[in-house]
């Protein structure tokens, strides 16, 4: 069924429209299932959740915060390397996500605390 639906619904978009699957109450199998079928970008809504699906997900799948970030999570969800997070809601987290990043950069460059599994830009759209 969700291979199903992601197809029709991958027909039906325009190829410059990115479909992103919120995933909140999906299992592994079935996040796993609309992947095979086409679906290259995931929305998450947890840092547990973000965390727990990491390991599991291949490089090319772009993860895409878009639950609500708190503060004190802020730095952890981009250690995470997602591709997007969406829902900024005050100017302080956004600092805290640009300094989170900013740091994750400057340690990565050093060969000896480079931990990163997927190198991704990130991104932030304030609401």
């Amino acid at each position: 069924m969700i291979e199903d639906n992601v197809k029709e619904l991958l027909k039906k978009i325009p190829s410059n429209v990115t479909l992103v699957a919120a995933v909140k109450y999906a299992s592994k199998i079935q996040i796993d299932k609309a992947i095979k079928v086409g679906v290259t970008d995931i929305g998450v809504n947890h840092y547990q959740q973000m965390k727990n699906l990491a390991p599991y997900l291949r490089p090319e799948i772009k993860t895409h915060f878009i639950g609500t970030l708190q503060l004190n999570k802020a730095k952890k969800v981009v250690n995470l390397n997602p591709y997007l997070i969406e829902s900024v809601d005050s100017y302080e987290l956004a600092e805290k996500i640009n300094n989170a990043a900013k740091e994750k950069k400057t340690n990565s460059e050093n060969p000896h605390t480079s931990e990163d599994r997927r190198k991704k830009t990130h991104r932030i759209r304030a609401r």
